[in-house]
């Protein structure tokens, strides 16, 4: 909280899940069903208390840095929603796949994301967000939790199987 500002309730309807806070504490990134009930959609809410904006369909992850997209995964493709005046955009990174916990590196260029390798196992990649061949960060005797980026997306740390703090 900010000093000497109040707690306030900015809910808007009971079955809309928060999923991110932009960076100025201004705006809320939330999903919920959509009014027919029957597919996932992703809503803008500023924290002045007004209603949501609908941006689309699909899975809400994270907003970019900026707050100028929303990540978002449909089936098994990753989009960009824009929060303002633009229009959706899909990442386009190749071969089917099945990603998973996409979220926007600090830069705001690029996005990491879970994804299924050829052996099956999960594997790290970055792409940017013009889409393109996805980079594989390898990522050794990681435990599956506690991943973390430097300010300039550079660098990555993790916490190892045996608890290790590792820095690739």
């Amino acid at each position: 909280m900010r000093a000497g500002e109040p707690e306030r309730d900015v809910s808007w309807a009971d079955d809309l899940e928060l999923r991110d806070f932009s960076i100025d504490g201004r705006t809320l990134l939330l999903a919920g069903l959509d009014g027919r009930g029957d597919t996932e959609a992703v809503y803008l809410q500023r924290c002045d208390g007004s209603a949501p904006i609908r941006l689309g369909d699909g899975s809400a992850f994270y907003l970019s840095p900026d707050a100028q997209w929303a990540l978002v995964i449909r089936g098994s493709d990753v989009w960009v929603l824009p929060t303002g005046p633009g229009s959706p955009r899909k990442i386009s990174i190749g071969e089917p796949l099945h990603p998973g916990q996409p979220n926007f590196l600090p830069d705001g260029k690029r996005i990491a994301l879970w994804r299924a390798a050829a052996s099956g196992e999960a594997q790290l990649s970055v792409v940017g967000l013009e889409g393109g061949t996805p980079r594989a960060v390898a990522i050794p005797n990681y435990r599956g939790d506690g991943l973390a980026y430097s300010p300039d997306g550079e660098l990555m740390a993790y916490d190892g199987m045996d608890g290790s703090v590792m820095v690739v």
